[in-house]
């Protein structure tokens, strides 16, 4: 009776840790550094292109600018990932180590402090060669995104952001 009970814990705290460490995986995975339209850039431009109304030029500074963006703040992007990492690890081991997880959100915040800095300079960037026309419908789009939590603007439906279908 005893030796089955101890084979039932045992099999059981094996079960057990293989679904957590299953979980851990997947939370760890799902938050990997994103590259907006990985697979369609050029299609994603174009569709921006088109529901803008950008005429060449400003076509060309858009494609420039993005690329300029995503120099400034891929690699605080996996930074960030890293961080995010780090502190999984850390939350793991037994007992947490307190000073190094208060480094670690420290750390997070700045990270994503730059970020959001580098986000909204970009967008004052793309107000510059935006008429006012285009930047109603470019920042309509992207509080739409934020509001509605939509997919990124290489979803199908991209719809200035009115009154009328306000959330």
């Amino acid at each position: 009776m005893k030796k089955g009970l101890i084979i039932s814990l045992i099999l059981l705290t094996v079960v057990n840790l293989s679904a957590l460490a299953t979980l851990v995986y997947h939370r760890l995975e799902c938050c990997k550094p994103a590259v907006p339209c990985p697979e369609h850039l050029q299609s994603c431009s174009g569709r921006l292109q088109k529901t803008l109304e950008l005429t060449e030029a400003q076509h060309k500074e858009f494609l420039r600018q993005q690329s300029v963006y995503r120099q400034q703040t891929d690699h605080l992007a996996v930074q960030l990932y890293d961080c995010r990492m780090s502190l999984s690890r850390c939350l793991m081991h037994t007992p947490a180590d307190t000073a190094q997880l208060q480094s670690l959100l420290c750390r997070m915040d700045s990270l994503q402090s730059l970020l959001h800095r580098g986000v909204v300079r970009h967008l004052l960037e793309q107000k510059n060669y935006l008429s006012p026309q285009q930047q109603e419908k470019f920042f309509s789009m992207i509080l739409k995104q934020c509001t509605l939590n939509a997919k990124s603007c290489c979803s199908s439906s991209i719809e200035p952001f009115t009154k009328e279908n306000e959330p």
